[in-house]
């Protein structure tokens, strides 16, 4: 008589959801039908997903058993986040996503759709990237590529998370972070994780252009990037209470003409000057009234050091 065939294993996060190993192997195979794989690679692509499938079935169990966060994701090797999400059934080991099947199905029908309707959030967006603050990373792991803002101000992340939403339609994320409790304002990190947008800028950026050259020629445009260089840019707040004047410095002259035009635009007075050997834009006292009315700061921290 034949043995029954073992049942495949299953784990039940804790929003009640419950993965099951058949499910995660029917997945793949349905995947990898048609495309020619070759046995070999089928169990060596089966053993990643099965070890992926053990470790979030580890995680699960250290938490039933009354372990904390910290002392699994020790155990495990991974972030507390990460160990976090995936017992909470927020996000699946990438190994044994089948959201991730799903995606991979699609990916080649589905294109990033650019708002070109939203000027001003276009431009902010182009602005971080101005003023340097778009770090490209590469995860060495899983080979993707992500953007990040790094900004101790919640204006300004969430100025950027919804430039990049209404722009992009692409959600970001902000991991906790581990700054000291006590400090006033934590560092915050606003990730853009999208495959798309990184092969958008792939082509675009480079090869002997930059943002600036895909900055809308539209008044609302200028003004959001002019925010952004000057909320994360090198902006000085110079001067007694009651006689302030603001100096932006650019190493492109470029950038530099773009926020001097943009403030004539919006009615602040400005002129090109020379600040400790550096060419700079200036908005002198008597402008800084009409400054914080039209333009102004998304820097909580620049705002106040402008009224005091």
């Amino acid at each position: 008589m034949a043995k029954p065939r073992p049942k495949a294993p299953s784990v039940t996060l804790h929003n009640g959801r419950t993965i099951n190993w058949g499910m995660v192997e029917s997945a793949y195979r349905e995947q990898a039908e048609g495309k020619s794989y070759t046995v070999t690679r089928m169990r060596r692509d089966l053993r990643k997903k099965r070890g992926a499938f053990d470790t979030l079935t580890r995680a699960v169990g250290m938490m039933d058993s009354g372990r904390s966060y910290y002392a699994t994701a020790k155990t495990l090797n991974r972030s507390r986040d990460v160990v976090k999400d995936w017992v909470d059934g927020k996000r699946m080991p990438r190994e044994i996503s089948l959201e991730l099947h799903d995606f991979r199905q699609t990916r080649q029908r589905k294109q990033l759709k650019i708002d070109r309707t939203k000027k001003y959030e276009l431009g902010y967006f182009i602005g971080v990237s101005a003023a340097d603050r778009l770090q490209r990373r590469t995860d060495p792991k899983r080979g993707s590529v992500k953007f990040a803002v790094s900004t101790n101000d919640k204006n300004i992340a969430d100025t950027i998370a919804a430039s990049v939403k209404g722009v992009f339609g692409v959600d970001t994320h902000r991991p906790k972070t581990h700054t000291a409790p006590r400090a006033a304002n934590p560092t915050q990190e606003v990730i853009i994780e999208s495959a798309n947008l990184s092969k958008l800028f792939k082509r675009t950026i480079g090869r002997g252009k930059t943002a600036m050259d895909y900055l809308p020629d539209r008044p609302e445009a200028r003004l959001g990037f002019t925010r952004a260089v000057l909320d994360l840019g090198k902006t000085w707040v110079t001067g007694r209470s009651g006689r302030k004047s603001v100096f932006f410095w650019h190493g492109d002259p470029v950038v530099r003409n773009m926020v001097s035009r943009t403030l004539s635009e919006q009615g602040v007075g400005n002129e090109n000057v020379t600040r400790q050997g550096q060419p700079s834009v200036k908005i002198a006292p008597e402008h800084i009234p009409r400054f914080r009315e039209s333009v102004g700061f998304r820097s909580a921290e620049k705002d106040r050091r402008l009224s005091r």
